[in-house]
């Protein structure tokens, strides 16, 4: 139904360093970031803005966020979607001790995937984009209806590399 983050930060625990951090507070897909239909109508992409006006209790949900809104305001326009938000080349060189990915979400799960419904995929990849590892796929609602959720995945199994990518996707078919 939809996926929506808001405070995507990358740390680790020595001394709580942050590598790198994005509020998708500017109403536009951030410099660096892609916005990928992989292949559907261009229609269905990640928007910035709330043009729908959703109503998200949570920190971060406040004006601008990312979301995937499948219905886009209550209209279903029948087209299957899978659309990607993937991060820009992130430098982890210089990381020591456990790596973190945070961030805040909600996801409301319609039917689950591989159902003609809904999930939700968060990738990441320390070769470019050639090979993506699974952190997360799943059809489980993530604070919905209740207020959003803040999420660690710990990723120190990248430790070592120079660059990370991570990639947020909704598929859906509302």
């Amino acid at each position: 139904f939809c996926l929506l983050f808001s405070s995507f930060l990358l740390q680790t625990t020595n001394a709580q360093t942050t590598l790198f951090t994005e509020d998708f507070g500017s109403a536009a897909l951030p410099a660096g970031w892609s916005n990928d239909s992989m292949g559907l109508p261009s229609s269905n992409l990640w928007i910035f803005n709330n043009q729908y006006n959703r109503t998200i209790s949570g920190a971060g949900f406040d004006i601008n966020f990312a979301i995937f809104d499948s219905d886009e305001g209550s209209t279903n326009d029948n087209i299957d979607e899978n659309a990607s938000l993937t991060s820009p080349a992130i430098n982890i060189a210089a990381a020591t001790g456990v790596l973190s990915l945070e961030f805040d979400e909600q996801y409301r799960a319609l039917a689950g995937p591989n159902t003609q419904g809904s999930s939700r995929r968060i990738e990441i990849t320390s070769d470019g984009g050639i090979t993506w590892n699974t952190l997360a796929f799943d059809s489980v609602n993530v604070g919905y209806p209740n207020p959003a959720t803040h999420t660690a995945i710990n990723i120190s199994s990248t430790l070592g590399a120079t660059n990370i990518q991570v990639r947020f996707t909704y598929t859906g078919t509302y």
